[in-house]
């Protein structure tokens, strides 16, 4: 796969800009000038969210009634056009080939996007909710069933919990049964992703932060010793003084650990920072696709040179479109990287 040319329209300070891509991309320029927002509208278009914004009103440039996003993709055997478009009032409208579509994960599956953006040393350091997060994110990528299986999952969450605070506790079992059996099917697919994830995590751990050894922990949300079922019996009574369901995969729990320690209670921001491109670049490489769009925001914000080299150099071995944001240019990537300047939502030239 490879995204050929782009269009973005009133997308946050961006104005209109037109340009073709190549395989490896440098958006340059100064902070503010609008380079950050030029990923962003990629991730939007994927995704149908920023990875910045949540109210679609400030993602519209100020006196415009709506944004639009274009992409013209190359996928070996044929070219689809993919397009989103959402006003002030939240109305959205996708497109592919020209086709109104109706699921965004239908524009995911013809761009699949990655990113790495300064939020996402989160996975590491953040609350559970935003390590669950990742791992969803690697699970829609890797396991096509999942998404449809997780929001199963929460609705008959959402019923159980009504059903104890309306306190009828007799219909319990009609959701225990569907939980415990979705529970179990979610919980194999998410192991199976961290065994393959942990198999290739200490190959670029080594490369970047010179140690290895690093364990993925995983806590499925639940007693070990027995399934989802028994467990909601069991914690029957602690729901109901809580009023919600206390026990199941919606709980699990992900950290990262070097010689039994999560890393985030023993490493520096910087060395979290780099295990976490390590994390990301593990993903990668258990998707094996060359269908995936990279995204790295401003990786020499927060790295030194010798760091983001060694970063640099790795990516130089993945086999997939990439599209970097900087406000310093790197000689290393000059050489191989087509470089576009921005300034104040404007491309300015291709160096």
């Amino acid at each position: 796969m490879l995204v050929n040319k782009v269009i973005i329209d009133s997308y946050r300070n961006i104005e209109n800009i037109e340009f073709k891509l190549e395989k490896n991309n440098i958006i340059y320029g100064l902070n503010g000038s609008g380079k950050t927002n030029i990923l962003d509208a990629f991730y939007q278009l994927s995704y149908g969210k920023s990875f910045h914004l949540n109210q679609n009103k400030y993602l519209i440039k100020n006196d415009k009634d709506a944004f639009t996003i274009f992409a013209e993709i190359n996928n070996i055997s044929n070219i689809s056009k993919i397009a989103i478009s959402k006003n002030r009032n939240g109305k959205k409208t996708s497109k592919v080939n020209g086709k109104n579509i109706s699921k965004q994960s239908d524009i995911s599956l013809h761009l699949p996007v990655i990113s790495i953006i300064p939020e996402s040393i989160k996975s590491i350091t953040g609350s559970n909710s935003d390590k669950r997060a990742f791992i969803n994110l690697c699970m829609f990528h890797v396991e096509p069933n999942f998404l449809g299986l997780w929001k199963k999952y929460n609705v008959l969450l959402k019923q159980r919990n009504k059903t104890i605070k309306a306190k009828t506790y007799n219909a319990l079992s009609i959701w225990d049964q569907q939980l415990n059996t979705i529970s179990d099917d979610l919980n194999k697919q998410i192991k199976n992703l961290i065994k393959k994830i942990e198999a290739k995590l200490n190959y670029y751990t080594d490369k970047v932060l010179e140690m290895n050894g690093f364990i993925i922990f995983y806590d499925k949300g639940w007693e070990t010793d027995i399934n989802l079922l028994q467990s909601l019996q069991q914690n029957l009574t602690t729901d109901i003084k809580y009023g919600y369901t206390t026990k199941g995969i919606h709980r699990y729990k992900i950290n990262y650990q070097l010689e039994g320690v999560d890393i985030k209670n023993t490493f520096s921001r910087a060395q979290c920072k780099l295990f976490t491109y390590c994390l990301y670049l593990s993903l990668i490489d258990v998707l094996n696709k060359k269908e995936t769009l990279l995204l790295l925001d401003d990786p020499l914000s927060e790295l030194d040179l010798a760091n983001c080299d060694k970063i640099f150099s790795l990516l130089e071995t993945i086999d997939i479109q990439k599209i970097i944001s900087t406000s310093v240019l790197p000689d290393k990537l000059q050489k191989t990287f087509k470089v576009f300047h921005v300034e104040h939502g404007t491309l300015i030239s291709k160096i």
